[in-house]
């Protein structure tokens, strides 16, 4: 049994397979409401958790995510299931509902939303922010640490109530530290109501979603300031890096790109004329 359809979530009563995050019977065109579930936590790259099974160390190989060791494939729903980022190494990563980057929501215009988010990190409080909900009579309900709430801590639970407004492609996203670099986004889709405003319907297969992320080697908040303040170099040629600065002379970002990712997959390339062959998709 394969790691998407046995690992399963649990949140009060409400328990959901991984990788989903909406309850059934809500979210639909007709439905007033959209209740969804969030279970925030930290996660690895590149290691496969079936149930009942040791964990196994992958390695990119033509395109695919095989076993580290053994050299051995796995089938397609499982393969789906892994968290690979651009396939270098094992890193830590925030996973939600099993997930880097996290399900995608969706909804409709002025359904009322509730979302129930469990933070299961050990360490880290965090919040989420509903990027681009205009939040009109539920200001508190905006998810900015120590504006509108105080972060939730390890353990516990928040419900957020808003309405779907207004339509369009957002986002969810953490709002503390690098927990947003990391994996803690999804999207968050909006579709308007009787769809005049679009050209075509947004809903079922019709729609392919497309979320990209730059993506950094270095994990650690600290170690990236520390280089956005006084550089970095290549430790294979022993030259320094170029700090990234913006037309005013500003240091403008703490990470060195080192691979681009959609839907949170991407390949590392060490030159220019190579690549580790990570999957794509």
């Amino acid at each position: 049994m394969d790691l998407l359809h046995s690992q399963q979530i649990h949140t009060g009563s409400i328990i959901f397979k991984s990788g989903t995050s909406c309850k059934l019977n809500t979210c639909r065109k007709n439905d007033s409401i959209c209740e969804c579930y969030l279970t925030i936590e930290y996660d690895s790259s590149m290691l496969y958790k079936g149930l009942g099974l040791p964990a196994i160390f992958l390695k990119p190989q033509n395109g695919t995510a095989v076993n580290f060791n053994t050299g051995e494939k796995f089938n397609e729903k499982i393969e789906d299931s892994f968290i690979l980022t651009d396939g270098f190494n094992l890193q830590k990563v925030i996973s939600i509902n099993g997930r880097f980057p996290g399900p995608t929501i969706t909804s409709y215009e002025n359904q009322n939303m509730i979302v129930h988010v469990r933070n299961l990190m050990h360490t880290d409080s965090m919040t989420i922010p509903w990027h681009g909900m205009h939040q009109r009579s539920t200001p508190e309900e905006d998810g900015v640490a120590f504006i509108t709430q105080y972060p939730l801590l390890p353990g516990q639970n928040q419900t957020y109530k808003f309405k779907a407004f207004p339509f369009g492609t957002h986002f969810y996203h953490a709002h503390i530290g690098d927990q947003r670099t990391m994996g803690l986004y999804g999207p968050l889709i909006v579709i308007p109501e009787g769809f005049q405003q679009v050209s075509q319907p947004q809903e079922g297969n019709n729609v392919f979603i497309a979320v990209l992320q730059d993506w950094n080697h270095d994990d650690s908040s600290k170690v990236l300031y520390q280089k956005l303040l006084w550089g970095d170099y290549d430790r294979k040629t022993g030259k320094a890096y170029n700090v990234t600065n913006d037309h005013s002379g500003a240091k403008y970002s703490r990470f060195r790109f080192h691979s681009g990712l959609i839907n949170g997959r991407g390949r590392y390339s060490p030159s220019s004329t190579e690549n580790n062959e990570a999957p794509l998709y």
